[in-house]
C-alpha cells in the first residue's frame, strides 16, 4: 500500500503511520525501512528514536488493513463475507517460486509456494488477521 501511495495509485489522507523515518514524507526510504524491519535487519524505526512516544500505528481502514502485533511478523486484517469465503494472497502470477509461511487467522498455517497456492478457504464469514510468518523473497504486490 505504501508503494501505491508513492506511485499515486492510492491516496492517503494521513501518512503518519507510514512515515517511518519521521521526515514528514512517504517515499522509498520508508519502504526500505519497512523491508529491513520485516527481514529483522532493524528492530525499530528512526521515527521511534526521534520521539520514543511515537509508535507508527495504522490510521485508515482500507482492506486489507495493516495491524500491529507484539510478534515480529507482518500482519493485516481482511473481511470475509458469506458471498465469497475464499481469500487470495496478493502476489503476482509468475514463474517465481515463493516460500511464504502464512497464518490465515483461523487456526490454519500453510505455505504458499507458487501463485496457484495463494488461495485460502475460510469456514465462515468474519474479520481475520493474516500473519506472514516467514518468506524467502519479497513478493511484489499487484497494483
Amino acid at each position: 500500500m505504501m508503494k501505491r501511495v508513492i506511485l499515486r495509485k492510492l491516496t492517503a489522507d494521513d501518512i503518519t503511520a507510514a512515515d517511518l523515518d519521521g521526515d514528514g514524507e512517504l517515499n522509498s526510504t520508508d519502504i526500505t525501512l519497512l523491508k529491513r524491519y520485516i527481514l529483522k535487519k532493524i528492530t525499530k524505526f528512526p521515527v521511534e528514536e526521534l520521539n520514543p512516544a511515537i509508535t507508527p500505528t495504522p490510521t485508515q481502514e482500507p482492506t486489507p488493513t495493516p495491524t500491529e502485533t507484539n510478534e515480529e511478523v507482518f500482519a493485516f486484517k481482511i473481511k470475509i463475507d458469506d458471498k465469497d469465503l475464499t481469500y487470495s494472497f496478493p502476489i503476482e502470477s509468475s514463474q517465481t517460486e515463493y516460500n511464504i509461511v502464512v497464518d490465515w487467522g483461523d487456526g490454519i498455517i500453510s505455505e504458499i509456494t507458487d501463485y496457484s497456492a495463494r488461495e485460502h478457504e475460510y469456514g465462515e464469514e468474519g474479520i481475520y488477521t493474516i500473519k506472514v510468518l516467514s518468506f524467502d523473497n519479497m513478493p511484489h504486490v499487484p497494483a
